[in-house]
């Protein structure tokens, strides 16, 4: 996976990757506009090129930004827009992909399914929002890699 050259990395995002790459896990607690999709782009980026065959699971709260993902990651990296599979209440793809984006509710229902298709990153946008019991079963799985953002 390659980034837009446009992308430069702020400090916090540099400091914040080498604490995330030391472990493949960590919390990203940043105001909104901060950088936290271009740093999660960053950490996927090292992912796939530990585990070139790795899929991502990103999940979010609403469809807005199911769709704000899409076009970012789209615009953003050379992921092609046929590797990411949506899914939500009103599309659920037949086959997980390389990049694969779940509302939170859907992810509930599925997203343990997608961690078992092989080694997975676990990206969850609005962490805060996946505490409640019934939302922690979007988080379940084995991941070799996590990212919370918030």
């Amino acid at each position: 996976m390659e980034l837009d050259r446009s992308i430069i990395p702020r400090r916090w995002q540099i400091e914040a990757f080498k604490a995330w790459d030391k472990e493949f896990a960590g919390i990203a607690r940043v105001v909104t506009g901060g950088g936290k999709t271009v740093f999660s782009f960053l950490c996927l980026k090292r992912f796939f090129s530990e585990y070139p065959d790795g899929k991502a699971i990103i999940v979010v709260p609403t469809i807005a930004l199911l769709d704000q993902w899409f076009v970012d990651i789209s615009d953003a990296t050379d992921i092609d827009e046929t590797e990411i599979a949506c899914y939500s209440g009103n599309s659920k793809p037949e086959h997980p992909k390389r990049v694969n984006i779940l509302v939170l509710n859907t992810a509930r229902l599925v997203s343990q399914d997608l961690s078992n298709s092989g080694t997975t990153f676990l990206i969850v946008d609005e962490c805060h929002r996946a505490g409640a019991i019934e939302n922690s079963r979007a988080l379940m799985g084995n991941h070799e890699a996590t990212l919370g953002l918030s």
